[in-house]
């Protein structure tokens, strides 16, 4: 993240029955330690590569 080559934050939450989803505390301590403003950065790029994701999926000729 000091570099700024972080893209956004994720959980490996596919096994949830032996490992929690702890995206709250990793939104936390993004917050407490580089403010929520990044916070925010990484929320909305995350949801901004879902949806080209998603529009490449829906139209892969275009």
């Amino acid at each position: 993240m000091e570099s700024n080559l972080t893209h956004f934050a994720a959980s490996d939450a596919h096994n949830t029955t032996t490992r929690g989803l702890t995206m709250q505390e990793a939104n936390q301590f993004i917050g407490d330690t580089y403010g929520n403003e990044m916070v925010c950065f990484f929320m909305e790029n995350a949801q901004f590569c879902w949806m080209v994701k998603r529009s490449l999926e829906m139209f892969p000729n275009e």
